[in-house]
């Protein structure tokens, strides 16, 4: 039976005072399907130890978008010091009944995760520490607080 995900959370929130501060950004790309993947997270901890309260910094990301669904992957480290590697798939704006989202460990300094093969990486490949991530969980931890 497929578990309902609340649509709105904290971590939705957080996403549209940003947005709402300085609206229509490019930035908002990795932003939301962030917001997005923390909310999965989140919403599925009974699969996952790991919350998101948890993460402190975003390494590196890659996302792919295409009509109302995100793919995507972000690794993070996390208050203890581990690198993990978190990868979702938002199936439409109200994290429909395909939507997942994956945790691996992974070395700190070791091999990032290989893209698939069909994702275009000229447009969104593996982008070092976006800026409005490192905001948006500042914000995210002051909420928290």
């Amino acid at each position: 039976m497929d578990q309902h995900i609340p649509v709105f959370s904290k971590f939705h929130r957080v996403l549209g005072e940003m947005n709402a501060e300085r609206p229509l950004r490019i930035d908002l790309f990795y932003l939301a399907n962030f917001a997005e993947t923390l909310h999965l997270l989140a919403a599925k901890r009974d699969v996952h130890a790991l919350l998101p309260d948890e993460i402190v910094r975003v390494v590196k990301a890659w996302g792919d978008y295409e009509a109302d669904a995100w793919w995507g992957g972000f690794t993070v480290d996390l208050k203890d010091g581990r690198r993990i590697y978190i990868e979702s798939l938002a199936d439409g704006l109200e994290s429909g009944p395909a939507s997942a989202v994956s945790v691996t460990p992974m070395e700190v300094g070791g091999a990032l995760p290989k893209l698939p093969s069909h994702h275009p990486s000229q447009l969104y490949g593996w982008a070092e520490e976006p800026s409005e991530l490192a905001d948006y969980l500042a914000r995210l931890g002051d909420r928290l607080a």
